[in-house]
């Protein structure tokens, strides 16, 4: 117990002798838990938002019945599954977006409901005016909405935010017409649908038939079913409707995010294993700091096992409160992130502004965070612990060190880097796992990492000769120590180029997405304009007749009118679209990986289907193939005629001619028209000519270059998190190479004396301290190019394809391979001046007498 005690004060004493490398230590192990943090609390968030909207809307019902392609639940179906004797309950929904023009002017959805139906699935507690005060009696807020025209109800929250309160008119703007509502109610929600349920208001169905134009239709019907209520209704619902369990939007949500959900928080854990080097580089040099301080307490007693345990305990003391750290910032960091995250699923899915989601701390977050980070200290300082433990009192007390143990762990280091590259190789080359791909990935990393030892060694003594003809003592100091001190200076290199490479692999990935993106609007959205209902919901008819009228446009060229269907395909939901042959094939360019273009058309017109890669690559998909699609009549299986590249529907999407579309679903609404004009024509020219037609008014019209400016910010905010990943990833770099360097330069200080005592000059000193860090940041920095090369090539072409099933354009020159090179060398050189002041001012005598 005692000797325990006295390992633990020595540690005690060194660490507040150096505060500053702990902290960089802490720092190091921080960044990587709170990357880790932030992903996955801003994915949970906005996941959690998300659901808890689409529940709100559901209230207590357990299943909807509603139209796949959109084309709403006629308004007769309602009283036909209300008296079914097995369903419980029924109620029918609307659902529209509109924006208001007063305060802040958010877009809202707007819920059109049944007062009398909807209030035994929704709990409303209406308020007296817009202050939070006695609960007025649920029912007389509803019934308002009988009787006043335009009434609507808004939640406390918007209402405050607008500075609205009930009696107030509520201006809104719908398809372009401007309306004045008459708020009848402000009510509160659950907490648990608050933040679910901040954006909506809500309308008599009447009133929200009338103003966006529905009449006769409903998007959904709301029902309480069992087992049997639910094979009741299901047995009488035609091909055109389906029944969904309420939680089938989030669970497609979710199974669509969750590959891209794991790809970040795999890329946070890649930002740990910078910390998990870091750790080792400053494990390591405090062990050999206290080689000495470790000799006396072992020869005054110490066991072998009481001074590895201590240095562990010392390591997890470290991570605990590194992961902690973490964990905070994490918090802070999730807050900014979730806010694109939410905002695209709210935006895109639910149509309305994403409300403010808050990210919180849960006892599994603490948990994670914690474990993460003893855990990456504890590996860090397993294999220093155990070199300390073994490390001989007597060699340690006389300054003598064993022969040959660079050597001896160059070639572990080598080895082990070695069996990694070659582990990479299987995992990458065989299977079709996601997680494989990232283990694989990270192999390569790791394998790359602990090959720089090696590579800066062979640097170190190719260019020791030249250093000395050209810098004389510097240049000889220099290449000497980095040969030397091999040991210790190449997990200073390799961490460095861990988070390099990674700082380079991350960015290429997302330069090629966003470039494989662009191409991707360039191919599909071809249009010069595209006319679509000017209610912003999905389910807005088009206007009868409007598509021949846009044909007899003398300014139109093509018109193809865009109709759809959603269909599950192997448990995959699956978009099938109705395309023009002949139109198409003037028009699109969309790449074709496995048939020609005109052969494909062919096929096509006979009957042929095309899918896109992201259905044909998990399905085992391929031109000459089949696929089986259900309609109206059953399943029918249909020939494949190409394999496209089309990234829009992440289940995947099936093109057939219009004909085939319609002899296997049926007669399906047209959802929006493209328009390809004339030469010469203008696009304001013909917006004027729209606008003058009767139906001009029913739609909006959207130009080539706004949709491509929407999907794009769209994008750029879906994936803020890996640029700003990858920020952070050079940050961790910076922290690694001065924490690394500071230890590793202030272990030599009594050497650096002993060469002021024979005569080496400050200047001189100096010099040689500061090229000896350049040099080591430029072998890491240029190793880093080839394994971020690397590591992102597999992104693209394995993880990424594993993960969502499309091949991205692999754009290798978009890496700032410069400015990371820069930044290494920078770091370098700032992590030397500290130690450069103290080795440049010693006392001579001093230090030799400390000696």
């Amino acid at each position: 117990m005692r000797a325990s005690a006295a390992v633990f004060r020595a540690q005690a004493r060194y660490w507040r002798r150096h505060r500053l490398q702990a902290s960089l230590a802490l720092l190091g192990i921080a960044l990587g838990v709170a990357v880790f943090t932030a992903v996955r609390l801003a994915n949970a968030g906005a996941l959690a938002a998300f659901a808890q909207g689409v529940e709100a809307f559901a209230g207590r019902a357990t299943h909807r019945v509603y139209s796949p392609e959109g084309a709403g639940v006629p308004e007769a179906w309602f009283p036909r599954l209300a008296a079914l004797p097995h369903v419980g309950h029924a109620s029918p929904l609307l659902r529209g977006g509109l924006r208001v023009t007063a305060g802040t002017q958010p877009r809202l959805t707007v819920l059109g409901i049944d007062p009398l139906s909807d209030a035994a699935l929704r709990d409303f507690t209406f308020l007296p005016g817009n202050r939070a005060g006695a609960e007025e009696n649920p029912g007389a807020g509803l019934e308002r909405f009988l009787r006043i025209p335009g009434a609507v109800a808004l939640p406390q929250a918007l209402a405050e935010e607008l500075g609205l309160g009930v009696g107030d008119a509520l201006p809104v703007r719908v398809e372009g017409a401007a309306h004045a509502l008459r708020i009848v109610g402000v009510f509160q929600v659950p907490a648990r649908y608050a933040e679910g349920f901040a954006r909506t208001a809500v309308l008599d169905i009447s009133s929200h038939q009338e103003l966006f134009g529905r009449r006769g239709r409903l998007d959904e019907i709301q029902l309480v079913l069992d087992d049997a209520g639910a094979a009741e209704v299901q047995a009488l619902l035609p091909p055109a409707l389906a029944l969904e369990p309420v939680g089938g939007k989030v669970e497609r949500v979710d199974r669509m995010s969750r590959a891209f959900r794991l790809n970040l928080e795999a890329l946070g854990l890649f930002a740990l294993l910078v910390a998990a080097f870091l750790i080792y580089n400053t494990a390591t040099f405090s062990v050999v700091q206290r080689e000495h301080a470790v000799a006396v307490l072992r020869c005054l007693g110490a066991p072998m096992g009481a001074v590895c345990g201590a240095l562990l305990l010392e390591a997890a003391v470290l991570g605990a409160a590194g992961g902690a750290l973490g964990v905070l910032a994490g918090r802070w960091l999730g807050g900014l992130l979730v806010r694109g995250t939410s905002a695209t699923l709210f935006e895109v899915i639910l149509e309305t502004d994403a409300p403010l989601v808050a990210v919180r701390l849960t006892a599994e977050t603490w948990a994670v965070g914690l474990a993460l980070g003893i855990a990456v200290s504890a590996c860090g300082a397993l294999v220093p612990a155990l070199e300390a433990a073994r490390v001989s009192p007597l060699a340690a007390l006389r300054g003598v060190r064993g022969p040959g143990g660079a050597r001896r762990i160059l070639a572990l280091w080598t080895g082990a880097g070695l069996g990694l590259l070659g582990l990479a190789a299987l995992l990458l080359g065989t299977g079709t796992s996601l997680l494989a791909g990232l283990i694989g990935a990270t192999a390569l990393v790791i394998g790359g990492a602990l090959l720089s030892p090696a590579a800066l060694w062979l640097a170190s003594r190719a260019l020791s000769p030249l250093l000395e003809r050209t810098l004389g003592v510097p240049g000889l100091l220099a290449g000497r120590n980095l040969e030397r001190s091999l040991a210790r200076t190449g997990m200073a290199t390799a961490s460095l180029l861990v988070a390099l490479s990674l700082a380079l692999a991350i960015e290429i990935t997302v330069h090629s997405f966003r470039h494989t993106f662009e191409l991707w609007l360039t191919q599909a959205i071809t249009a010069d304009l595209y006319v679509a209902p000017a209610a912003e919901g999905r389910t807005a008819p088009f206007p009868q007749g409007l598509a021949e009228r846009l044909r007899a446009l003398p300014e139109v060229r093509d018109v193809a009118e865009l109709k759809s269907r959603r269909v599950t395909v192997a448990g995959r939901e699956v978009l099938v679209v109705a395309i023009q042959p002949d139109v198409f094939a003037r028009t699109a360019s969309l790449p074709m990986l496995d048939a020609a273009p005109a052969q494909a058309m062919d096929a096509l017109r006979r009957g042929a289907a095309l899918v896109s890669e992201t259905l044909a690559l998990p399905l085992d998909l391929q031109a000459g193939g089949a696929i089986a699609l259900p309609g109206r009549n059953g399943p029918e299986t249909l020939p494949i005629a190409a394999v496209v590249q089309n990234y829009s529907v992440p289940g995947g999407l099936v093109y057939l001619d219009v004909a085939r579309f319609t002899a296997l679903f049926g007669p399906v609404p047209t959802r929006q028209v493209a328009l390809w004009l004339a030469p010469g024509a203008g696009a304001e020219a013909v917006r004027r000519a729209i606008d003058a037609l009767p139906e001009g008014g029913q739609v909006r019209v959207n130009a080539n270059a706004q949709i491509r400016r929407e999907a794009l910010r769209i994008f750029d905010r879906t994936f803020a998190i890996t640029q700003l990943m990858g920020a952070l990833a050079a940050f961790v770099a910076f922290v690694a190479v001065v924490s690394a360097l500071l230890a590793l330069l202030e272990e030599r200080i009594r050497i650096l004396g002993y060469l002021r005592a024979i005569g080496v000059s400050r200047r001189r000193l100096g010099a040689s301290l500061a090229l000896e860090a350049a040099l080591l940041a430029l072998v890491a920095g240029v190793l880093s190019w080839g394994v971020g090369l690397l590591a992102a090539a597999v992104l693209v072409f394995v993880v990424n394809r594993r993960a969502f099933g499309w091949t991205l354009q692999f754009l290798p020159g978009t890496g700032s391979y410069g400015q990371l090179l820069l930044l290494a060398v920078l770091a370098a050189l700032l992590g030397s001046l500290y130690p450069i002041h103290r080795a440049t001012r010693l006392s001579v005598a001093a230090t030799i007498r400390e000696e």
